[in-house]
């Protein structure tokens, strides 16, 4: 037990220490909201996360604890929503101007090969990453005309629909 809490501090200074990298990066870039964000995480994600096969290091974190197998689908769902972008960066096409029909397999998918919680963190995802890098006033997450407002909050909720949908469904296991 004793060996496990070492690991856990270890780990923690070291997240710490990168979010701290991190959020200086972000500072000198004009980004000082995310800079606060990016270091309070560093500093308290080891904490919530970090569990052994017997459970949890430290039980003081009890009902704020994220299990890693949670954190390891997140981080997958969150690639492959990266990796479905860069397709449709590849091939030209501006899911804005398919009024966002084009991230719906994404959103299916995940939530049929992942589940209904990681369905809803891609829908959330898909609509920041289209919001930012498609929708005018580039590079922010500002949105300038209400057209585009209503879009992303319609394409949310639609979004948030079939992850519900899809909820129930499993797929078969060979």
């Amino acid at each position: 037990m004793a060996n496990d809490k070492f690991w856990q501090l270890r780990a923690g200074l070291s997240g710490a220490c990168v979010g701290g990298v991190l959020a200086w990066l972000l500072e000198s870039g004009d980004f000082s909201p995310l800079a606060i964000y990016v270091l309070l995480g560093s500093w308290l994600g080891a904490w919530l996360v970090t569990e052994n096969k017997s459970g949890p290091i430290f039980d003081e974190a009890k009902y704020f604890r994220i299990s890693q197998k949670k954190i390891t689908k997140a981080m997958f769902a969150t690639l492959i929503s990266a990796v479905y972008f860069g397709i449709e960066y590849a091939f030209d096409i501006n899911p804005r101007n398919l009024v966002y029909l084009s991230l719906i397999p994404l959103i299916a998918t995940i939530t049929l090969v992942l589940g209904f919680e990681y369905g809803l963190l891609v829908t959330i995802l898909s609509a920041a990453i289209a919001d930012y890098f498609y929708v005018p006033a580039l590079h922010s997450l500002q949105v300038d005309q209400w057209e585009d407002a209503i879009g992303l909050a319609i394409f949310v909720i639609v979004g948030s629909l079939i992850a519900l949908g899809f909820k129930n469904i499993t797929l078969p296991r060979s």
